[in-house]
């Protein structure tokens, strides 16, 4: 005990390195990993859909590859496919000549009781080949059956939609035609022709939709393929370098951005620096009447919580019944400058408070006899 002094026996440097040596490292750690993260997730082509994507969603397109690739080489399936875009030109054709002689007999004008029965048979045959047409195209381009469970289509959505579509609308033409011989006064010939127009539209589409895929097999499954990879790889993060930064530079909206950020920086710290300083030093002349009141007033701004003040000024300034944006005319919502004018305000509401209390206590550690003196010079 003879050689310490008294300080390192009050205060042993193994017991201030215990209570500092965590303390740093927690507060190193919770302010340099969000930082390294940050830069790491800019050199990459990180999104809000890659950054923590589905492996079920990946696994997906994995297995959307594999069945394309499937019923693209393999001769099995590609008969499958050709026999069934066979039946579909030959089910179309009949369909299509059926609403054609029925447009016939529309556009006459003739009693819809007085439709021949040939053409109500020929329709209503065509539409019975239809039923089940969507499912068996569904069935032959179905990935879960070749064991590759997934949630994307090899055909597109958009055609089995239409095909459903023309299913229901043909349906519909063939009853109301049935329902025509017995209540011939509620169906009328504009009903039958928007229906027949409706289906003919379609039936074209298509047409034209499979005769593409029919034609163009080998060459739709390719692109195909192409598209499952590429929605694949956007799932998947990888490193980019500094693209990010190349497309930020070319960007004319960053620019513009930075020029708002900058003007908003040279208007707002004056401000509320200005507003601050010079209620710190009103208030804290003797000449002032309840400035202790008052300025426990001012620093009601810092005290409300920010939600509230933003949800306030947000009222007093609302363009369609905020009473200060009456009264000077201000519109934030479609006018910029309007908008930035409010932000600067409510930014210098926000700090003034602070800078305030600042200043205050910095003039109340300044003597008397220098302030005196200032007041003679």
């Amino acid at each position: 005990m003879a050689g310490k002094s008294k300080s390192s026996i009050l205060f042993p440097t193994r017991i201030a390195l215990l209570l500092v040596l965590p303390s740093l490292i927690l507060y190193l750690f919770f302010n340099t990993w969000p930082m390294v993260f940050s830069i790491g997730v800019a050199l990459t082509n990180a999104n809000r859909y890659n950054i923590s994507p589905d492996p079920a969603k990946i696994k997906g397109y994995e297995n959307a590859i594999a069945c394309a690739k499937i019923l693209k080489e393999t001769p099995e399936y590609r008969d499958k496919a050709s026999t069934l875009f066979d039946k579909l030109r030959i089910y179309f054709f009949n369909l299509s000549h059926a609403l054609y002689k029925l447009n016939e007999i529309i556009n006459q004008s003739i009693d819809v009781s007085k439709i021949p029965r040939d053409i109500r048979d020929e329709l209503a045959y065509s539409t019975s080949q239809l039923y089940g047409l969507p499912s068996e195209v569904r069935r032959v381009f179905n990935c879960t059956e070749l064991n590759y469970t997934t949630k994307e289509e090899i055909i597109p959505v958009v055609l089995l939609d239409k095909l459903d579509s023309l299913l229901s609308l043909s349906g519909t033409i063939k009853d109301r035609l049935q329902y025509a011989q017995l209540f011939p006064e509620e169906v009328s010939i504009s009903e039958l022709r928007n229906l027949t127009s409706k289906a003919n539209t379609i039936l074209s589409e298509i047409e034209s939709g499979f005769s593409k895929l029919a034609v163009g097999y080998d060459e739709y499954m390719s692109e195909t393929i192409e598209r499952f990879q590429k929605e694949r790889d956007e799932l998947e993060l990888r490193f980019v370098g500094v693209e990010n930064f190349a497309k930020l530079f070319n960007d004319v909206r960053f620019y513009n951005a930075l020029y708002k950020t900058l003007l908003f920086v040279a208007t707002s710290v004056p401000l509320k620096v200005a507003l601050g300083v010079l209620l710190a030093v009103f208030y804290s002349s003797n000449l002032v009447l309840g400035r202790k009141a008052i300025r426990a007033l001012l620093l009601v701004p810092w005290a409300m919580p920010f939600l509230l003040s933003a949800l306030s000024w947000r009222i007093l300034f609302r363009p369609q019944d905020g009473p200060v944006a009456a009264i000077l005319g201000l519109d934030m919502y479609t006018n910029e400058w309007h908008a930035f004018l409010v932000y600067n305000l409510f930014e210098a509401w926000l700090a003034y408070p602070f800078i305030m209390t600042v200043t205050q206590g910095a003039l109340r550690g300044i003597p008397k006899d220098v302030i005196e003196a200032s007041y003679i010079d």
